[in-house]
């Protein structure tokens, strides 16, 4: 019979997929007022891998909704505290999302060291779903930094990650990922990728 802990843990872990599920759908209020909400009560229970997750979740709202400098605190404490406590199986989508939102900021060095960083702790992993996410971080990095060459190639494993699990729905999410932000707008599969895309202009190759 699962324990007090472990009914801790599915529902704040349950809340942080919903929150980033409010991320994807462009429900930013309510995504981050159950993020909020549940970082406090991992914070209160001491759940390192809850905490992770959830500012993870509330700093993905803020980066979908384009507001890079919160964001980017957030998925830094989500990153620090991520190795401090060894919640090694989440760093990979953490600093995936950090890097885009380093990159949206025009920080196009620091951007490519994490998504590179974060593609390869994907693969250490071996999670088909951290795999799918860091690759197409990386794809949107690249894009950015002005190399669609380089963005197509790193969008090919998320690719065959999404077709391999039959997860079909996310087939224009990566490829919207590789092609450059300011394209037409049928890239952005959600409205919430839709408004970073059309408000932060790629910043110019060095």
């Amino acid at each position: 019979m699962p324990s007090a802990a472990d009914h801790t843990f599915i529902l704040l872990n349950s809340r942080a997929f919903l929150a980033r599920a409010f991320a994807e759908m462009g429900e930013f209020g309510r995504g981050v007022a159950l993020a909020e909400a549940s970082v406090t009560l991992s914070e209160t229970a001491d759940h390192g891998f809850c905490l992770v997750h959830n500012l993870y979740a509330l700093g993905l709202n803020y980066l979908r909704q384009g507001e890079l400098a919160r964001a980017t605190t957030l998925l830094e404490r989500a990153l620090d505290l991520a190795r401090a406590r060894t919640v090694t199986f989440l760093t990979s989508i953490i600093g995936a999302g950090l890097s885009i939102a380093h990159a949206l900021s025009g920080r196009v060095d620091e951007a490519l060291f994490l998504a590179e960083q974060a593609s390869d702790d994907a693969k250490a992993t071996g999670h088909t779903g951290m795999s799918m996410g860091a690759h197409s971080a990386l794809a949107e990095v690249y894009c950015l930094a002005g190399r669609p060459a380089d963005s197509a190639a790193a969008a090919g494993p998320a690719l065959e990650a999404v077709r391999r699990t039959r997860r079909r729905g996310l087939v224009g999410f990566v490829l919207s990922a590789s092609g450059c932000p300011g394209l037409p707008p049928h890239l952005g599969t959600t409205k919430s990728r839709r408004y970073v895309f059309t408000h932060h202009p790629p910043p110019r190759p060095r």
